[in-house]
């Protein structure tokens, strides 16, 4: 067999195989930007929210700031969120935990795609064990059960909401 053909044949079927892997983001999953986390909880928790995007294909993103800049942690994670593009486009099943230690703030923004398989009510149990740990001195401890449960969470069978375009009838 020629090089050539064997080479293209080779580059052909490298395609192929990774057609048939899921699709992962370019997310930047873990975004420590107040240096609560060592490197290797950082490359723990990305290769967990990696491996759970796979699973489910919803997005989860931790970020640390060092300061809100004067906002509200409600207004200052809707607008991250939104500038992230967190969760797929017509799924809306993104999720933020922010975590802003010198205000001692701590948000979970959820999509509305992911309301059945993260309430509200599970949002507000996983921040008060997350905050726990953090009165204890214990951040990153703190975040790594966050991850864990919102992983947990969002691993079940969920029933979720479908979402409805501005152009569709109500279901009824």
């Amino acid at each position: 067999m020629d090089r050539s053909l064997l080479a293209a044949a080779l580059v052909a079927l490298a395609a192929c195989g990774q057609a048939q892997t899921a699709p992962t983001s370019s997310l930047q999953r873990v975004d420590d930007r107040a240096d609560l986390l060592t490197p290797e909880a950082e490359s723990g928790l990305a290769s967990e929210l990696a491996q759970l995007e796979r699973r489910t294909t919803d997005q989860v993103q931790v970020v640390t700031v060092r300061s809100l800049g004067g906002k509200r942690i409600e207004e200052f994670s809707l607008e991250l969120a939104r500038a992230e593009g967190l969760g797929i486009r017509g799924k809306d099943n993104g999720v933020l935990v922010l975590v802003a230690p010198s205000e001692r703030k701590v948000r979970i923004e959820t999509g509305r795609g992911i309301a059945g398989a993260l309430t509200d009510a599970e949002a507000a149990s996983i921040v008060r064990s997350m905050v726990g740990q953090f009165r204890t001195g214990h951040m990153q401890q703190g975040i790594e059960i966050g991850v864990h449960e919102i992983d947990r969470e969002l691993s079940e069978e969920p029933v979720r909401p479908a979402l409805l375009r501005k152009d569709e009838p109500w279901p009824g």
